[in-house]
């Protein structure tokens, strides 16, 4: 009776394994049910779990179906540094009356200076606008009222500098009342993410299309609307924060947020 088992045992575990995917990543190999595959991502049910997981696409070689069929990766990082000109530029004003009703997002102080009497000044001033540009992209608002400005040309062997004072607006920012909409957005299928960052000074947005991110759960704090962001590295490695909601539409929606050092902007796609 034993000896009659034995085989039968065998050709069980074979079919088992045969109902399975396998997913050949760059170190392992991982088994279970492959439940889709994206642009950037694919989602997937281990074995002996029921739980779905994501993958990024450029930890994976390729994937090996139950059917025999097979399907191969070869996704680049796609890390590069964009001039702020990629994205639409914020309008720049002067008279505090063409915003008259509007709340400012935030107010923030900027200075852009040079140690060399060579440098035209025109050219320093350029620098700290691109500054305050940058700012305004990596915040998505889109009006910036520029006050206090001051230019300085001292002379001799001294620095040329010159600052101003800048109010942020976003025009398109959520509404409380708009609590329920996001949340019902965020109930949708990630197509895909784009995260910008921005370091201190930076007159550069770098921008980074390999990330996933994923949003959970809205909390609103202090009148703001707040989602808790996941985003996943090209290693699968997730970091969670919560991000501020800065625009949202019908199909994507904008986060916001900051750490100790850089600056983060997530624009977000469903499906």
């Amino acid at each position: 009776m034993k000896t009659s088992l034995i085989p039968f045992l065998m050709l069980f575990s074979i079919a088992t394994y045969a109902q399975t995917d396998s997913i050949y990543k760059h170190n392992e190999i991982l088994t279970g049910k492959i439940k889709s595959i994206g642009a950037t991502h694919l989602v997937y049910v281990p074995s002996e779990m029921t739980v779905e997981l994501t993958l990024n696409l450029l930890t994976v070689k390729k994937v090996h179906f139950e059917n025999g069929n097979e399907m191969e990766f070869d996704i680049q990082p796609q890390n590069t540094q964009i001039k702020n000109s990629a994205y639409q530029k914020p309008e720049i004003h002067f008279n505090s009356d063409e915003l008259l009703g509007y709340r400012a997002n935030f107010i923030d102080f900027f200075a852009s200076r040079a140690l060399f009497l060579f440098v035209p000044l025109n050219r320093i001033k350029k620098r700290l606008y691109r500054k305050i540009e940058n700012r305004a992209i990596i915040k998505s608002c889109n009006h910036v009222l520029i006050n206090s400005e001051k230019a300085v040309n001292w002379q001799p062997f001294t620095f040329k500098s010159t600052n101003a004072t800048a109010q942020f607006y976003n025009l398109k920012k959520p509404k409380i009342m708009d609590t329920t909409k996001i949340a019902e957005l965020i109930q949708k299928k990630v197509s895909h993410s784009i995260e910008l960052s921005l370091a201190p000074s930076s007159n550069k947005l770098k921008i980074d299309y390999s990330r996933l991110s994923l949003v959970q759960n809205v909390h609103l704090m202090n009148n703001e609307i707040y989602v808790v962001l996941v985003s996943y590295n090209t290693l699968s490695e997730s970091t969670t924060v919560k991000a501020k909601v800065a625009t949202f539409n019908s199909n994507s929606i904008t986060l916001t947020y900051d750490d100790e050092v850089h600056s983060y902007r997530y624009d977000i796609y469903f499906e």
